[in-house]
């Protein structure tokens, strides 16, 4: 998922993408490291040597049991809060991912996207990644 975001994003000089460990600070007392990151060039300047200081456009969690709860609550809230435009939550074991887009600082489901599905972000216009290549590498790791 990473690979395939990356390589659109640089062959359309849209931004940068970052992949964890990488620190993103949203306030003072939250600082997170999200799985994946994307940060468009016109929101470059909040990219430091040291880390990202501000919410980046969009972000992606790949869940496991372990922070599935944390992932679907608790960082969604936070990130709504502090306002990243697109939040994407996969779900590697069930092969699913919910795209979630910002509206007045809550999260409305864009759509859910299952393994042979296509997935299709409402941010970076043209962007098409198919999802049976993801987990199928994911599989590896879940």
């Amino acid at each position: 998922m990473a690979v395939s975001l990356r390589e659109f994003t640089k062959k359309k000089k849209l931004g940068t993408v970052f992949i964890a460990p990488c620190d993103v600070v949203l306030s003072e007392t939250n600082i997170v490291q999200p799985d994946i990151v994307f940060v468009s060039k016109e929101n470059g300047e909040i990219i430091t040597e040291r880390n990202i200081q501000c919410a980046p456009d969009l972000i992606a969690e790949i869940t496991s049991p372990s922070t599935a709860e944390r992932d679907m609550v608790l960082k969604k809230k936070l990130y709504a809060k502090f306002g990243a435009k697109e939040y994407w939550i996969v779900f590697a074991k069930e092969q699913k991912v919910e795209v979630h887009r910002l509206e007045k600082q809550a999260y409305v489901l864009d759509g859910v996207y299952e393994k042979s599905d296509v997935l299709k972000s409402p941010l970076i216009k043209g962007l098409k990644i198919r999802l049976s290549e993801v987990f199928r590498e994911l599989g590896d790791y879940f």
